[in-house]
């Protein structure tokens, strides 16, 4: 449980919200009454819907969105009850269930144990379409097991459209390169892929044999991977990849995540295949911060991140964020979960955003004072009137002791 601290004065800076767009908080799950109270959060969110976990349980919410409301539960066995649901394409949800990647397609959610021979452990943690002379979808992960020597690597799985697993391939990296033609490739120890863009592309991260720091990589195929670590910052790491479409003059691919070896900073890389942009996300006066998805609109028009950082004036909490391709640009989506009840009495003192689909509409958890999760869905509303956003940027007479609570995101 995290600490309430008391502010004995405080300094706001408002930002304004995007042009013509404003965000309504709702809870996605009944909080009081005969219901089932799903403690938990919402990972993913596409045109299928909401996915997440609740009570140890991986859930799904289907459009159109009517909330709150009961989710459906999908279930890893006839037996068992683990799992979290990451991602979702199609027909197709993408997770973990009693510590093997799963699949669960179509309405009746068809379970698949997508667990490669040789490993004992594995996830999935994101999806995408690939379009072309075939058809089929891609997810994204990592495991572990004797195959591996016990040793994490990213994992890559082909589904055809009829729910199919018709390839399982580790895409661990025999050496990664710096971008540019690096005479002097380096080979990563561990390995993990946490998202993919519609056409196969992956990122995530590999551990540096020498001073065993994370890097961020782009997977090329299996055994290679460029290193897009980032000039200046020692560890980083890709969290996920915007979709975008091919074909188009001007096409544009996000990809945020983290950087820092010891205090993370939110980041983007915005790559337009030619050339790269870095993008320190970490909002004045928060001590750390992390980018989880982003929307990317094409070259010219700002795109949108998600994620969520603590600050002084967020009492060491996390909050969610939202960016729109600058650090000044953060709105503190916290702010809005005034709007909805307290959930078992207790008020909100965390969040966290996850997943944006390609409305603006984004998904998350919000903490309360008691230390539980619940799943929250921030929708955008782009015809409403803009109101401003507030970030606590600082209080006077408190104890940075107190508040700085550092702490990773486990992985």
């Amino acid at each position: 449980m995290t600490k309430k601290l008391k502010l004995s004065a405080l300094t706001c800076v408002l930002f304004t919200l995007p042009a013509a767009a404003d965000y309504q908080a709702v809870l996605l799950t009944p909080w009081e009454g005969p219901s089932t109270v799903w403690a938990g959060s919402a990972y993913g969110i596409s045109d299928s819907g909401v996915v997440g976990t609740g009570n140890e349980k991986p859930l799904h919410w289907e459009y159109p969105f009517d909330y709150p409301t009961d989710p459906t539960v999908l279930y890893s066995k006839p037996a068992g009850t683990g799992g979290t649901a990451y991602g979702s394409a199609g027909a197709n949800i993408i997770g973990e269930a009693d510590n093997h990647a799963a699949l669960w397609w179509g309405p009746s959610g068809q379970y698949t144990d997508m667990n490669p021979a040789g490993f004992s452990h594995s996830t999935a943690q994101g999806i995408g379409y690939t379009t072309g002379y075939y058809d089929y979808y891609e997810a994204a992960g990592y495991g572990y097991g004797s195959a591996t020597g016990n040793v994490t690597h990213a994992l890559r799985w082909k589904i055809s459209p009829d729910g199919s697993v018709t390839e399982r391939i580790d895409l661990h990296p025999t050496y990664a390169l710096l971008p540019g033609g690096d005479p002097n490739p380096w080979h990563p120890v561990t390995s993990r892929a946490y998202d993919v863009l519609d056409f196969g592309m992956i990122v995530g991260s590999g551990t540096d044999p020498f001073y065993g720091t994370e890097h961020a990589l782009w997977f090329a195929g299996p055994g290679f991977a460029e290193d897009m670590n980032p000039p200046g910052f020692g560890a980083s790491c890709a969290l996920g990849i915007s979709d975008y479409r091919m074909g188009t003059a001007d096409a544009t691919v996000d990809i945020v995540g983290y950087v820092g070896a010891e205090a993370y900073h939110a980041f983007l890389w915005k790559d337009y295949f030619w050339s790269r942009d870095y993008v320190d996300l970490n909002p004045a006066g928060f001590a750390e911060s992390y980018a989880y998805d982003a929307l990317c609109r094409g070259r010219g028009a700002p795109g949108t991140q998600v994620g969520y950082g603590s600050a002084l004036a967020t009492g060491g909490h996390d909050h969610a964020l939202v960016w729109s391709d600058t650090a000044d640009s953060c709105i503190d989506l916290h702010s809005y979960l005034t709007e909805i009840p307290e959930a078992l009495g207790w008020p909100y003192v965390g969040s966290h955003a996850y997943a944006i689909d390609s409305y603006g509409n984004i998904v998350g958890d919000a903490v309360n004072a008691g230390g539980y999760a619940f799943p929250v869905l921030w929708q955008y509303e782009p015809d409403v009137v803009p109101l401003p956003g507030a970030v606590l940027l600082g209080g006077l007479g408190m104890s940075v002791a107190s508040w700085f609570l550092h702490r990773r995101k486990e992985l």
